[in-house]
């Protein structure tokens, strides 16, 4: 059972809280007296026993002022304890004026900082500026700017401090520093953009420019060029400027003007197409046929078209002088196996005919006589061009000026040509020596110059000549007629393929026949003005070469 006498009394309680509110109101009654200059000093107890602070001195007004800063104004003993402070620390420090004032500012400092304040007030002999951290009331941090000098007051060591509150600029600092930071990442993040959108481009850029195709990029709204690659422009001949701004139909590119429209209208109900053979006029007229694709794409917010496409026309051409071999094959085989069968029955049948021709029992009947053997000259005619276009048909090549074989042809064709009231001329320039077959190239110069006699109307000018181009011997004849259809230039030289009404068709299949035996290339130009065959035989040293 406790003492009776060691249990408070509620007497006792209340002296205790009567002499807590007296001291509570005269520490309270002596800040206000600090605050407006009534009180001359402080007595403070210390570790050096009591200690008096005076305040004589102090200006009314100054206090006043340090009273209504925004900062934090202590001054403190050389020991740390605080002698006073205004409002605005004790609203920092969440702590009453009267518990601050009295303690130890040590108290208010982490370990560290403290240690850290020490080595600096020891180094700079009591002057410090920088930023430190102070434990509030409630425990947290306070990140403060701390301002302080040792002075000397009437001998004794005052510390004076002012503190700033970083709080705000802390936070505006870190939501700073991460604008910043989000500003530097959304920096990146486009700049990564950039880069990989440049990269893009210098990817289509390589593609489209070095393409092998032919590519091009045009305007939806008025078909209009934006840009074209290298292959583009050395195939159709024109420069990048004279193409940029102007539209297909402008400059004449397609040979069917149709074509374009048609196109546009497909595009229009689906995105992607693809490009069936079509031809293309180039700057010089050549014609070029070509295939591919091409779909929509937005360039720069606009509608534009881009195509590419492959230029087939030596596929073509390849093809159909592949076509053009076979049938010529073909022809070659059927002209070797029934080709002299045919004719001796009919040299047979010939010579009875002209017999019988000659009796007078017959004399009424010579007029059918004469037209029998006539037919029968037109089909043996027939017969030796079949025989000129067999494939093992021996070839005697000799060295050979084309000049001397038209000038020993040029009687036969100057009779022809003035029976049917035309001109001829020579153009020969006098080209070296090329290994040929006489007969043959006779023959040759005589089907093209008949035919195009026959192409061209009474007072025409039939041009024979020779040349020499880039190392080649030309011969070239040229006619003033109206020239051929587009649609038979692929089918030249295919046996009975004619425009003429008795024609068979085999003259020009045999010229063709002759220029691959003597690996010549046979070349056509025409036009509404005429045309113009032109056979490119190789020079002497290059046949050296071939055989």
């Amino acid at each position: 059972m406790e003492n009776p006498k060691t249990i408070p009394n509620d007497i006792d309680i209340w002296q205790e809280n009567l002499e807590l509110r007296l001291r509570l109101e005269e520490a309270e009654e002596t800040l206000r007296a600090i605050r407006e200059g009534e009180v001359d000093g402080l007595i403070i107890n210390s570790s050096q026993g009591e200690q008096v602070f005076t305040l004589v001195g102090a200006d009314h007004s100054y206090r006043v002022l340090i009273e209504a800063m925004n900062e934090g104004a202590l001054t403190l003993t050389a020991d740390g304890i605080i002698l006073y402070c205004n409002r605005s620390f004790a609203r920092m420090m969440k702590a009453p004026e009267q518990e601050l004032i009295g303690s130890s500012f040590f108290n208010l400092l982490c370990p560290s900082e403290l240690c850290n304040l020490q080595i600096e007030f020891a180094r700079n002999a009591g002057m410090i500026r920088r930023e430190i951290d102070l434990l509030r009331g409630d425990g947290s941090p306070l990140p403060v700017h701390l301002s302080m000098n040792l002075m000397l007051v009437e001998g004794i060591e005052i510390l004076s401090m002012v503190i700033t509150d970083l709080s705000e600029t802390k936070e505006r600092a870190n939501e700073l520093k991460l604008a910043n930071d989000k500003l530097r990442q959304e920096i990146a993040e486009r700049q990564r953009a950039e880069e990989a959108m440049r990269q893009s481009e210098e990817r289509f850029y390589q593609a489209f420019h070095f393409s092998p195709l032919m590519m091009a990029i045009l305007s939806m709204e008025d078909n209009r060029f934006i840009e074209v690659n290298r292959k583009y422009i050395d195939s159709i001949e024109y420069s990048r400027e004279e193409l940029i701004g102007h539209t297909p139909l402008e400059l004449d590119i397609y040979a069917v003007k149709e074509y374009s429209d048609q196109l546009l209208n497909k595009l229009k109900i689906e995105s992607r197409i693809s490009v069936d053979e079509h031809l293309v006029r180039t700057r010089s007229g050549k014609i070029l046929t070509c295939m591919g694709s091409v779909e929509t794409i937005r360039v720069n917010g606009m509608d534009c078209r881009i195509f590419a496409v492959q230029d087939i026309t030596a596929k073509k051409e390849i093809e159909a002088n592949i076509a053009r071999l076979d049938r010529l094959n073909l022809i070659g085989q059927m002209a070797a196996s029934i080709g002299h069968e045919i004719r001796n029955p009919m040299t047979a049948v010939r010579g009875f005919i002209q017999l019988l021709n000659q009796q007078e029992y017959y004399a009424k009947d010579k007029v059918y006589f004469d037209l029998m053997i006539e037919e029968l000259d037109r089909a043996n005619g027939i017969i030796s061009e079949y025989l000129g276009m067999a494939k093992d048909k021996p070839i005697d090549l000799q060295p050979q000026y084309l000049d001397q074989i038209v000038n020993d042809i040029y009687p036969m064709l100057e009779a022809d040509a003035n029976h049917k009231g035309m001109n001829i001329e020579l153009d020969l320039g006098k080209p070296p020596m090329t290994s040929i077959d006489k007969n043959e190239i006779r023959q040759l110069v005589l089907n093209i110059a008949r035919n195009g006699m026959e192409a061209m109307s009474s007072g025409g000018t039939l041009t024979i000549g020779t040349s020499s181009e880039a190392g080649a011997i030309v011969l070239f004849i040229k006619d003033e007629g109206q020239g051929l259809p587009p649609e038979l230039l692929d089918r030249l030289g295919t046996p009975f393929l004619t425009t003429k009404a008795n024609g068979t068709g085999l003259g020009l299949a045999v010229c063709y026949n002759i220029a691959t035996r003597h690996n010549a290339r046979i070349d056509c130009e025409t036009g509404p003005k005429g045309t113009t065959f032109k056979v490119y035989f190789p020079s002497e040293a290059e046949q050296i070469t071939l055989f």
